[in-house]
């Protein structure tokens, strides 16, 4: 469970910061993002939009 919360707060902080700069390393690349309730898409597609 601290596994999760590490990566969730690392994830959050780099967004907060505007910076994504290796943010997939938190990811695999079939991951599902989701924001505000709703689905982005997987790792992939979000960091191809970055």
């Amino acid at each position: 469970m601290e596994a999760i919360k590490s990566v969730l707060k690392q994830s959050n902080s780099a967004v907060e910061k505007l910076d994504v700069t290796d943010i997939e390393k938190l990811f695999t690349a079939d991951s599902k993002i989701y924001e505000s309730g709703g689905s982005e898409g997987n790792s992939a597609q979000v960091n191809s939009k970055i």
